[in-house]
């Protein structure tokens, strides 16, 4: 006879295991918000959210996905003063279990089977220029937006809105 106790024992603690591992994933962005938004006079964010998938070989594909609204996982660079404005950094992939999490920038595929894992490459992804360049273009945005927000870090720049180049922006 099968032992059905003994795998619903497995089943519960590794459910438990899981809950554990996105939690923990949940804290690093946690302190990496805390530690970016200190950084930037609390005008952004970084958020796991999503983006329309619009990566296909042929344009017929590109209009056929982005007609079918389908979405992908990404880490965005979400303004603190019009939340509903972000702007793409990266893919983003987590495993139900937590971990691994995958952030895909370019061709660059960063895995991350655990905390100092992920801390390691978020800390990658915010050295790159191309993430540089995004985040600058949202905290010049989030600037123009509100002028009060302009604390240690001064005005950025003066333009209306972030540059659309090296970025996917969201409204």
């Amino acid at each position: 006879m099968a032992d059905f106790s003994s795998s619903l024992q497995k089943g519960i603690a590794a459910a438990k295991r899981a809950e554990l591992n996105r939690a923990e994933v949940a804290a690093v962005f946690k302190e990496l918000n805390e530690q970016i938004g200190d950084s930037t006079d609390q005008k952004i964010a970084i958020v796991r959210g999503s983006v329309l998938d619009a990566t296909t070989d042929t344009l017929g594909a590109g209009i056929a996905a982005l007609m079918s609204n389908k979405r992908v996982p990404a880490l965005l660079v979400q303004s603190k003063i019009e939340p509903t404005r972000s702007w793409q950094i990266a893919r983003w992939k987590q495993d139900p279990y937590g971990y691994p999490c995958t952030i895909t920038l370019g061709g660059d595929v960063m895995h991350c089977e655990n905390r100092a894992g992920l801390e390691r490459e978020l800390s990658r992804l915010l050295s790159s220029p191309e993430v540089g360049e995004t985040i600058l273009a949202a905290m010049n945005y989030a600037t123009a937006k509100n002028p009060t927000t302009e604390g240690r870090l001064g005005v950025l720049g003066s333009s209306d809105q972030a540059p659309e180049a090296g970025s996917t922006g969201t409204s």
